[in-house]
């Protein structure tokens, strides 16, 4: 299971980053002005391609879409590469969960966005452990 303080929205995957290019992932960031929404997460769901189950929004709303398309566009034109599957707005929960059975249904959690972060993540014994290392908004 993902532990509490790890929860989060991943909106662009950058994967490994040297240290001299985080000033540049953290300019392209800077361009964008967050908009303040509600993101509705009311869909569980699980990956069995990846062993991922999930809590996702099953309508994504357009500022959000529109955040997402904006960082990525300055992540690109700042030449740092990010992958670029399409964005399902999804929280991770568990990580190496198995398939099995419908997932029960999933009372709304109403999730008030007003900023977004660049979040580091580095391995460790229990999990990975995930650090705040700038924030907009």
């Amino acid at each position: 299971m993902i532990p509490p303080p790890n929860l989060h929205l991943t909106l662009a995957f950058l994967g490994s980053v040297r240290q001299a290019a985080l000033p540049a992932v953290e300019a392209a960031a800077a361009t964008l002005a967050p908009p303040a929404f509600t993101l509705v997460i009311d869909q569980p769901g699980c990956w069995r391609h990846n062993g991922v189950a999930w809590a996702g929004a099953s309508e994504a709303p357009a500022p959000l879409l529109e955040l997402v398309a904006g960082l990525r566009a300055a992540l690109g034109a700042a030449g740092i590469a990010f992958d670029p599957k399409p964005f399902v707005p999804h929280v991770t929960l568990v990580r190496a969960a198995r398939a099995g059975a419908a997932l029960p249904a999933l009372a709304p959690i109403r999730w008030p966005v007003r900023d977004f972060a660049l979040v580091e993540s580095r391995p460790a014994p229990a999990g990975s452990v995930y650090t705040v290392r700038a924030r907009w908004g």
